[in-house]
């Protein structure tokens, strides 16, 4: 009997699928703003541009991949390419110890996503949450402010009539848990004067 059983659910396992989650930045335009002038160097650590993780439903069940770095990648640059005037990648952290860079910096760091934590049934009961942080910098390497973004979508953020496909379903919500930390992100920055007023002061020094 227990070789059967275990027969049975290796088979099952076998009959599993595994299934990318379909997100797309939900930022394709950057926010309307008076831009900051000068350049900001951005820093997103590589376990941010490649963050993926991954989510099961035991033995029978399907898993679902989620790709979200590159994403978030893709929705911040929006986010700051209307903030700033022109921003530029850099591979280094900014968070130096008395050194002085060309530019103002920020970088970026993902605190928490829930979407792998999933669990059967998925459609209609799942929620997710998404929490970022930006640490932004002088050129001194002054921290000078720090943005909590965060967002949560649950079955009430889906359309009515929408696919019921579990994949696709994981998508919208995290697309609109994205969308909510992006509008924090916004309103947060936009409400804290100090920010604009420091960095407009260091773009008019910049060499």
């Amino acid at each position: 009997m227990k070789a059967f059983v275990a027969l049975a659910l290796s088979a099952f396992s076998l009959a599993a699928c595994h299934y990318v989650v379909p997100i797309r930045s939900p930022i394709t335009q950057p926010p309307i703003a008076s831009p900051i002038r000068g350049m900001i160097d951005v820093f997103y650590p590589a376990e941010f541009q490649t963050y993926h993780c991954k989510t099961g439903k035991g033995y029978i069940f399907d898993t679902f991949r989620f790709d979200l770095g590159a994403q978030s990648v893709t929705m911040f640059d929006s986010i700051l390419e209307g903030v700033f005037e022109h921003i530029e990648h850099v591979d280094r952290d900014p968070d130096f110890a008395g050194r002085s860079r060309p530019h103002p910096a920020i970088t970026l760091r993902l605190v928490q996503f829930t979407g792998c934590e999933a669990k059967w049934p998925i459609v209609g009961t799942t929620a997710i949450d998404i929490e970022y942080d930006a640490n932004i910098y002088t050129r001194t390497g002054k921290a000078i402010a720090q943005i909590t973004a965060r967002g949560h979508a649950d079955a009430f953020d889906i359309p009515t009539g929408a696919s019921a496909d579990e994949s696709q379903y994981l998508g919208r919500l995290t697309g609109a848990a994205m969308r909510k930390a992006a509008a924090s992100f916004v309103a947060d920055f936009q409400r804290r004067e100090e920010i604009r007023e420091t960095l407009n002061a260091e773009s008019s020094t910049q060499p």
